[in-house]
């Protein structure tokens, strides 16, 4: 059964071959042309993941209350706060902001594992 379904997917990315190269027509006449030709992919990609919600500007704000700071700790080269902010109208988004002390060398997005659970305590 393993070997029909093996069978199966390789007949049909030896055909999706000829399928892609009809309607992808990618312009390498200049970067500004190439990013427009790969917009209806991107657009066709974005629906196929349902990623489809309109994105807002980001904007991350400190979020703290009379008997809990922003602040979560500091440390010799970074500060820990509370943060939250919007990435679309239906969504906000809480974390922490992993601030450094001096010139930034990095951005860093931490996402926990999917099975991690937060703590009752934590907002």
């Amino acid at each position: 059964m393993v070997d029909g379904i093996h069978r199966y997917l390789d007949k049909l990315t030896v055909d999706h071959v000829p399928k892609r190269t009809a309607t992808w027509k990618p312009d390498y006449s200049s970067p500004q042309a190439y990013a427009r030709s790969l917009e209806p992919q991107r657009q066709r990609l974005r629906k196929i993941l349902g990623v489809v919600d309109q994105r807002l500007p980001p904007a991350m704000e400190y979020v703290s209350a009379p008997n809990r700071p922003a602040l979560l700790g500091r440390r010799r080269t970074t500060r820990f706060s509370r943060s939250a902010g919007r990435c679309c109208q239906a969504y906000t988004v809480k974390g922490c902001c992993f601030e450094p002390s001096d010139k930034a060398r990095a951005c860093v997005v931490a996402i926990p594992d999917a099975d991690q659970t937060r703590r009752p305590s934590q907002d």
